[in-house]
């Protein structure tokens, strides 16, 4: 019976052995292959948003410089609100 433990006792030795090496090969694989994952990862979230919020696809779109629509609809809002506090401090026609 002794015999047949220390049997046991040597396979279980070589078997968490080719576990630890297969433990050290596998860490070493994902090393190598994370940093392209995660940008892969981070690309289908990017494209998840754009496609859940299409709104930041438009707007993106709109500020690039052929098409500034959105740079010069907020300058249009600061001339149009600089007009009405010029208009309100001017002082009123009396007919």
């Amino acid at each position: 019976m002794s015999r047949r433990l220390d049997e046991i006792e040597q396979r279980k030795q070589l078997l968490v052995a080719r576990a630890n090496i297969q433990r050290s090969e596998l860490s070493y694989l994902a090393r190598i292959v994370d940093r392209p994952f995660r940008l892969a990862d981070t690309l289908l979230g990017i494209g998840r948003a754009l496609r859940v919020y299409p709104v930041f696809t438009v707007s993106s779109r709109l500020l690039t410089p052929k098409h500034q629509l959105l740079l010069w609809a907020g300058r249009i809002f600061a001339g149009w609100e600089m007009y009405r506090i010029i208009r309100m401090q001017w002082p009123k026609r009396r007919p």
